[in-house]
């Protein structure tokens, strides 16, 4: 990495931290604990970089085109597939009960938290820290270095183990896979809404270590199997059935999303100096 390209990594992380610091006097403690601080911290930050570098208002990887519209519907598609088929072997091995309790303003807070941590995670990690490393290193390097990054930024997590940092890995490498595919964050961001809050609510599962509120509470018949299929403390990413269910996202996503021509003539841009 050159000195420029090291200078975007310093100066990210210090106005990062400098608008989290600001924005946690300024918001009330409500917008804090839905990660509301996290999230226009990271955006602001990532617009005043690329515009001192880049001389562009907008990150290339934010922006819209007409061919993203089909790829984000075949995320749409495995995803929920993916969670559904989760659900109904939970179900199978399970005793549920509905939640009569659950307030709707709960499950509101939930979606608003899990869509500024999709938005502040891809943006950091999938967007700019891997475009920096990809620009110096390659696509692989990017891949592997922020799905490391990533996973490690879960180690304090409650119950984090050896399986909870090989599934936030390869979760890590799914997602960087996904924005290297498409050349845009957008896919990755509802794929990583759509897990964060769908373990919660219909899964009855901790996510990385933190209990929410659930629509459904399964009740247990077979705890082996279960801590062994769907994890313990840190959740269902800690379980074997993660590891499986993001193998086969890997490989789905290989097959059926498309590379727009928009993004690849922009590396080639970019490759090339032009």
């Amino acid at each position: 990495m050159d000195r420029k390209e090291f200078l975007k990594v310093l100066i990210f992380l210090f106005i990062l931290i400098f608008f989290i610091l600001i924005t946690q006097q300024i918001l009330s403690t409500y917008l804090i604990s839905i990660n509301f601080d996290f999230c226009i911290s990271s955006i602001l930050a990532t617009v005043i970089v690329s515009n001192l570098f880049d001389k562009r208002l907008i990150p290339q990887f934010l922006v819209f085109e007409h061919f993203l519209i089909k790829n984000l519907i075949i995320v749409l598609i495995i995803s929920i597939s993916i969670l559904s088929t989760i659900f109904a072997i939970k179900y199978y091995l399970s005793n549920f009960v509905i939640n009569n309790h659950i307030i709707f303003h709960q499950v509101i807070d939930l979606m608003l938290s899990m869509l500024f941590v999709a938005i502040y995670e891809e943006i950091v990690f999938r967007g700019l820290l891997f475009e920096w490393i990809y620009s110096n290193f390659g696509s692989i390097v990017a891949i592997l270095f922020t799905s490391i990054i990533f996973s490690l930024f879960h180690f304090y997590n409650n119950g984090f183990d050896l399986l909870s940092f090989l599934n936030v890995f390869l979760a890590g490498v799914m997602f960087a896979f996904l924005f290297y595919k498409s050349g845009t964050i957008w896919l990755s961001i509802v794929f990583h809404f759509i897990w964060n809050v769908s373990l919660p609510l219909f899964i009855d599962s901790s996510l990385s270590g933190y209990s929410y509120i659930s629509i459904i509470h399964f009740q247990n018949q077979y705890e082996f199997a279960n801590n062994l299929l769907f994890g313990s403390e840190f959740g269902l990413e800690s379980g074997l059935i993660t590891t499986l269910a993001i193998l086969l996202v890997l490989i789905l996503t290989a097959k059926m999303i498309k590379t727009s021509p928009y993004y690849e003539a922009i590396r080639l841009k970019k490759l090339y100096k032009v």
